[in-house]
């Protein structure tokens, strides 16, 4: 007789489902269209048009930035539910979530991107290096 234990975690996967392409990216905070990300546990949407119209992230979908209040993340656009459609994620009113305009996916910047427990998505946003200079308030963002 053989039993076989399966075990469960709630937790989401985390997997990059969003292809890669190049980025290499450097932002100031004291730039007034990224001012918000001088407090904690607010984002930007980073476009083509923050940065002289280089694409931005998967499908130019843009990259958002997230000060946590011990640094900062940076992830693509790019919903993670059904990323052949390219659907890019807006950012929510509280500054630390994003949501998708079709599936309603929300995804949780604090948590590393990931999706809320009610979302149809399952994986995380996909996440990009940080680099702070305090010195200049220049962030880097780069793969």
């Amino acid at each position: 007789m053989f039993f076989i234990t399966l075990f469960s975690t709630c937790e989401k996967p985390v997997r990059n489902v969003v292809p890669d392409v190049p980025v290499n990216l450097t932002i100031n905070i004291n730039d007034p269209e990224f001012l918000p990300l001088q407090s904690q546990n607010n984002s930007v949407k980073i476009t083509s048009a923050s940065v002289g119209g280089y694409d931005v992230g998967y499908h130019n979908n843009g990259i958002i930035v997230y000060n946590t209040g011990d640094g900062f993340l940076a992830f693509d656009c790019t919903c993670t539910y059904k990323v052949e459609d390219a659907v890019s994620i807006e950012l929510t009113s509280d500054g630390w979530t994003g949501i998708c305009p079709e599936c309603e996916s929300l995804y949780i910047f604090s948590s590393d991107g990931a999706p809320s427990m009610n979302s149809v998505s399952v994986y995380n946003l996909k996440k990009y290096n940080t680099s702070y200079n305090p010195n200049t308030g220049e962030i880097n963002i780069y793969n």
